[in-house]
């Protein structure tokens, strides 16, 4: 079958990429960036004319499109062949494995993944009904991708409950409150012992989540429950350790 060749407005063009999840691929020549991207054997085409001061859609392209363009489409080994990729991980991360958060300027530097009811550990808030709660606030420096984790857990009374919240701090939502977006984990019981890790496990990872994104981690133990210790390990996707 021919290639067949669909030329299109700026604001068309971005918007099959988006719906398509395609590729954005560019060259300059002269005052134009000339873009391409493929689908099958459709090529979708557009060109943006550069000018000073730039204009709508120049400004559009490259503040929010040009950094992510020309991305390989077929992966090659060192020595040039093609091979297909069965994981998940984008190309341009590495795995990482962390129990912690990052600060904001070094990777693992943030606040620990763990909890501890004992006396002198943790303060807990009681929820009032024979319950109490920890909330771990963590983030990353740069963008992620969450693969997947595993929960350890020590002398956990019946029963424990663990559950992992993604929100946009209030310092940056329009509603001036923290605003709750995504539960990643939802009502995840744990009780006794967990030596080895009790894993969470998936074969796909999250989208990219944005370095200003937060998460949490509740700790919800029973009011009683003065010796429940553990810790929570996350597989992620990031640039930062590449």
């Amino acid at each position: 079958m021919d290639k067949q060749i669909v030329d299109s407005t700026w604001s068309e063009f971005k918007s099959v990429c988006d719906d398509k999840s395609l590729f954005m691929q560019y060259n300059t020549i002269g005052n134009d960036y000339n873009l391409w991207a493929q689908d099958g054997i459709v090529l979708y085409t557009s060109a943006i004319r550069k000018t000073i001061p730039a204009n709508t859609d120049q400004e559009d392209f490259e503040d929010n499109y040009k950094d992510d363009c020309n991305q390989v489409l077929t992966p090659k080994t060192n020595d040039g062949k093609s091979y297909v990729r069965a994981e998940s991980r984008p190309l341009n991360m590495t795995t990482c494995f962390t129990c912690r958060g990052d600060s904001s300027t070094v990777i693992g530097g943030g606040t620990k993944l763990m909890w501890d009811a004992t006396n002198g550990g943790d303060t807990f808030v009681s929820n009032g009904d024979g319950t109490k709660t920890l909330k771990i606030d963590f983030g990353f420096n740069d963008e992620v991708c969450i693969k997947e984790g595993a929960i350890y857990f020590f002398d956990t009374e019946w029963y424990g409950e663990l559950e992992m919240w993604t929100y946009i701090p209030a310092s940056i939502h329009p509603s001036g409150n923290d605003t709750y977006i995504d539960k990643f984990v939802i009502s995840h019981f744990f009780k006794g012992d967990c030596p080895m890790g009790d894993e969470l496990n998936t074969e796909c990872a999250s989208a990219e989540i944005p370095s200003y994104i937060r998460h949490q981690l509740w700790i919800t133990l029973q009011s009683t429950d003065t010796t429940s210790r553990g810790f929570v390990s996350l597989e992620v996707y990031r640039e930062g350790t590449v």
